[in-house]
């Protein structure tokens, strides 16, 4: 009998911005979704090399892979992961290899639906003041202005 394992989704928190520690709004930043971590080789680096994804359903805004990954620790149900992240920098975009800290928390429904509750009167709170506020796939809220995922990396 083959069991599948049940989807799991985790909170992600980066604890590092262009590899040096993240601002405390930038460490409050979060996103909800799937952690899967995979093996392959990697021929510029000539070995077997671990990346971690973390997908958000309908994200067209993801969170960059962290590469050569390692378990830093786990206390109870939380857990950090280290690695590089490869991030368009500069000014040509090029590809920049960056140290990340991914600081892992498991999500409950009910954080869940506290969440999706506080989002709603918060949209409903702005969109009284007159501030236009557009709904992303994936839950995430885009306000003029304001700065996107990747801006925040």
């Amino acid at each position: 009998m083959l069991i599948q394992p049940m989807p799991f989704d985790f909170v992600l928190r980066l604890a590092r911005r262009r590899g040096r520690p993240a601002g405390a709004v930038d460490r409050h930043l979060c996103r909800r979704g799937r952690l899967e971590v995979t093996e392959a080789r990697d021929d510029e680096l000539r070995r077997t090399v671990r990346t971690a994804t973390f997908a958000v359903e309908g994200d067209d805004d993801p969170v960059p892979p962290l590469h050569d990954v390692v378990l830093l620790g786990m206390r109870g149900s939380l857990m950090s992961l280290a690695g590089y992240e490869e991030v368009p920098d500069g000014p040509l975009e090029d590809l920049r290899r960056y140290q990340q800290t991914w600081l892992l928390s498991p999500a409950s429904e009910r954080d869940l639906d506290r969440a999706i509750e506080q989002v709603s009167r918060l949209v409903g709170r702005l969109r009284e003041l007159g501030i236009p506020v557009q709904m992303l796939p994936g839950g995430d809220m885009l306000i003029p202005g304001e700065r996107r995922w990747q801006d925040t990396v």
